[in-house]
């Protein structure tokens, strides 16, 4: 009975302790223990506390560069479409949207067949994969764009990143350079 009333607080430490790590291997870090202990249990649930502060601290700042980078990709005037192994748009940004659905949203699509009523010239190069710079007529005008196309691994996953840059501006702007050095 003795033995038990004395360790009945280091079972419940234990227990404390046990359900922390829980929390954490779930992803929660916001568990910490409070003590009075002075002895090598009291260090070790310091300790614990301030291991949970730092990946606190640690998923904070991954979290505000991941808002920043999310921030710049959308804002980029490049089309970014990230699609999966079944050809299923995982990701788009604000210009791809513009670009290929009227500003809606892409993701769950099929982007092959998203581009079905796209210039065939770029239906082509998406297909081939390939790299390109390529000339089509949108909205009245001829448009000339960069296409950019390459394969990785996310999550264990194989994922196909499509980049279109319009470059209609920069070859202008190239011509004109051009025709001025010639004058």
């Amino acid at each position: 009975w003795l033995a038990g009333v004395v360790m009945a607080p280091i079972r419940r430490l234990l227990r404390a302790l046990e359900g922390a790590v829980a929390s954490y291997r779930d992803g929660d870090f916001s568990f910490s223990i409070a003590t009075e202990r002075r002895d090598e249990l009291g260090e070790l649930i310091r300790m614990h506390n301030a291991l949970g502060q730092t990946l606190r601290e640690q998923r904070q700042h991954l979290a505000q560069r991941e808002l920043l980078l999310d921030t710049v990709v959308q804002n980029t005037p490049v089309a970014l479409v990230l699609s999966n192994a079944s050809g299923r748009v995982a990701y788009a940004n604000l210009a791809a949207r513009q670009l290929f659905h009227e500003g809606r949203s892409l993701h769950g699509l099929d982007f092959i067949q998203l581009l079905t009523t796209a210039p065939a010239s770029l239906r082509r190069a998406v297909e081939e994969g390939v790299d390109t710079l390529l000339t089509f007529e949108m909205a009245g005008q001829e448009e000339a764009f960069h296409v950019s196309q390459r394969v990785f691994r996310l999550q264990g996953r194989v994922h196909r990143l499509h980049l279109f840059r319009r470059m209609t501006r920069e070859l202008s702007r190239q011509e004109v350079a051009t025709w001025k050095r010639v004058i």
